[in-house]
């Protein structure tokens, strides 16, 4: 016996009632954020990818602002222990203390004026918690909904995340990209929590696919790093004799015009071998020397 009519209508009544009760229209949202020369840089960042990001999924640009709105969703964006904005405050809100942790709240205390907090332990931190809410968000032309109220803590299990882009033959893919695809590739990493990126700067002599300079390439990787506050790596191996001193100071020059251009480098990682068959007593002060520049 089929179920009555009557009680289909009731059910179907009582789940589109659930839908909208946990449903959260964000279309019309607005991201709120600290005035530019009271936020970190990362912080901005973080805000500005929002918005690129739901208007490449959308079509929506959302607008960006230091104050907040009088009514409908607002998006705030924010890092610190003790994250105020304008006189609101997320309750309940607080985020981990461990490097990049974020907290993610769903406030909706004020109906009219509901927000959508993004704290982060820091300005990483707010990064990665954007990120998460870019996985969330079910983005369709004209619209962006959020499934149901969102309630995260979260802090990498890892202090170390990251990727090896080297930008050589060797790769036989990284070697075509352009500067503008190697943005978009690690700023997507972002949103999945890496916070280092290795470059290799040297290793291989081969002409690249792509006719960019390979040392402008080097500048470019850390600039985009630098702007989404990533740790910036650089893999480079002592692939030559270190008691030929004319190869030596050669190899020195070259990282010193790096270290001078590039707007950041956090670790310089000389490998013992593959390749190289130097021994750790000529390696390591070639390492010193590389500390002092």
């Amino acid at each position: 016996m089929g179920i009555p009519w009557v009680v289909c209508c009731i059910l179907a009544q009582g789940l589109a009632m659930n839908t909208e009760a946990v449903s959260r229209d964000l279309t019309h949202a607005v991201i709120v954020v600290r005035p530019a020369d009271a936020a970190p840089e990362v912080e901005r960042t973080a805000a500005t990818v929002l918005m690129e990001e739901v208007e490449r999924r959308t079509g929506i640009r959302w607008k960006l602002q230091s104050e907040w709105p009088r009514s409908g969703w607002a998006v705030a964006v924010i890092s610190g222990s003790t994250a105020e904005l304008h006189g609101r405050r997320p309750e309940n809100c607080t985020p981990p203390s461990a490097r990049d942790g974020y907290v993610i709240h769903t406030d909706i205390t004020e109906p009219e004026r509901p927000v959508f907090w993004i704290v982060g332990s820091d300005p990483r931190g707010a990064l990665y918690g954007v990120g998460r809410l870019l996985r969330t968000l079910e983005c369709r032309k004209g619209k962006a909904l959020l499934p149901e109220p969102l309630e995260v803590s979260s802090a990498p299990a890892y202090s170390i995340r990251g990727h090896q882009l080297g930008y050589r033959a060797t790769a036989n893919s990284y070697d075509a990209w352009s500067p503008e695809q190697f943005d978009r590739y690690i700023r997507e990493l972002t949103f999945f929590g890496v916070n280092c990126i290795e470059g290799i700067p040297f290793q291989d002599d081969r002409p690249t696919v792509n006719t960019f300079p390979r040392a402008k390439m080097n500048v470019e990787q850390s600039r985009i790093c630098a702007r989404y506050g990533l740790d910036y790596w650089v893999w480079t191996p002592a692939d030559f004799d270190l008691k030929d001193s004319a190869l030596r100071r050669a190899s020195l020059d070259r990282f010193e015009t790096l270290f001078r251009e590039c707007p950041r480098i956090s670790a310089v990682f000389v490998p013992g071998g593959d390749p190289g068959s130097n021994s750790p007593d000529l390696v390591m002060p070639y390492l010193a020397d590389l500390a002092a520049l």
